[in-house]
């Protein structure tokens, strides 16, 4: 009896939770809004948006014009809270000439229980359009550019195909881009995927990147994990501080590696069919060659490894790698 009376209770309390939660949906409502604007540009328009709490999506149109359809979406425990957040938001347009820009505005109120504002941006742009876009809380997402692009983004993440060039500030996000000629990045507290990129720099503190191809790299880090799967020809870090560098797979033609790292450990698929100047240097960590044979030594001992290797006497690749309190490896 007591059992029955322990799996009775249960059932109620149960009951109780689920009502109350259905209850709760019930109460949580949506009210949305649309903002179309359309803009007429001549060649070389520059579009520049900034937003919060919503995504940015950039679509490659044909004609010449810009074309806006954002989405305003209010939330409250009732459809007139809904409808009163969700008018508590506008969009400021300007134009000039052909360069148009878009800036979220929000009314200061008072947020009461199960309410919320987000604002998504759907914008059609011709191909050749400059892009200057900033977000807070949401995500950026586009296919192609061929005009330079810049982005300034906080707690969201940047989805990309192919750009041509691009100046990257994130901060507590990441991202993934198939394809970039020319990459500029600032970045902290992010997670990246690149495919296949021309030329990056920049500095990236807290951060994890995996990069499936380089042509060539400039790079500050510090407390970051940068893995390379191919270099083709040169990366430069001038300061790597506590993290770890891996480039896999270095190319023949590779011209130069030049690293200056403390607390990491620097790692590099160098092998004995590579031909390259070398200058290592380890304090309180190890260097570690591998298969890698030095046919011209001037100094060769634990901590230290300077020489030629491979079969040609004077190549023109180099490498110049020095860690504090970490390890070199060559694997």
């Amino acid at each position: 009896m007591k059992h029955l009376f322990s799996i009775v209770s249960m059932m109620i309390i149960a009951n109780f939770t689920i009502s109350s939660i259905v209850s709760a949906e019930v109460n949580s409502s949506e009210h949305k809004r649309e903002i179309k604007r359309e803009f007429a540009v001549s060649s070389s328009p520059i579009l520049s948006i900034s937003n919060e709490f919503g995504t940015i999506r950039i679509i490659e149109g044909s004609s010449d014009k810009i074309i806006f359809k954002i989405t305003i979406t209010g939330k409250g425990k009732d459809s007139d809270a809904a409808k009163k957040y969700a008018e508590s938001v506008d969009v400021n347009f300007k134009q000039s000439s052909s360069n148009i820009s878009a800036k979220t505005i929000f009314e200061k109120i008072r947020c009461e229980n199960n309410c919320g504002r987000n604002v998504d941006y759907e914008v059609t742009v011709p191909k050749n359009t400059k892009q200057v876009l900033e977000n807070k809380f949401g995500d950026i997402k586009l296919n192609n550019t061929v005009e330079p692009l810049e982005i300034k983004l906080e707690f969201g993440k940047l989805y990309a195909n192919e750009l041509s060039e691009a100046d990257l500030s994130i901060q507590h996000g990441g991202g993934t881009i198939n394809k970039c000629d020319k990459m500029k990045i600032k970045s902290s507290f992010s997670k990246y995927k690149f495919g296949e990129i021309g030329s990056m720099s920049g500095s990236i503190s807290y951060d994890g990147i995996d990069v499936e191809a380089l042509a060539n790299g400039d790079i500050k880090s510090d407390f970051s994990n940068m893995d390379i799967e191919n270099l083709k020809g040169s990366f430069h870090a001038k300061d790597f501080t506590y993290g770890s560098l891996k480039i896999a797979n270095v190319s023949d033609n590779f011209s130069n590696i030049k690293v200056n790292s403390s607390f990491s450990t620097v790692k590099v698929g160098l092998t004995k069919n590579h031909n390259f100047k070398t200058t290592l240097y380890s304090s309180f960590g190890s260097i570690k060659t591998g298969s890698v044979v030095f046919y011209e030594k001037t100094l060769d001992k634990k901590d230290v490894v300077v020489g030629i290797a491979g079969k040609i006497k004077e190549p023109s690749a180099t490498v110049e790698i020095s860690s504090s309190y970490g390890n070199i490896v060559f694997q």
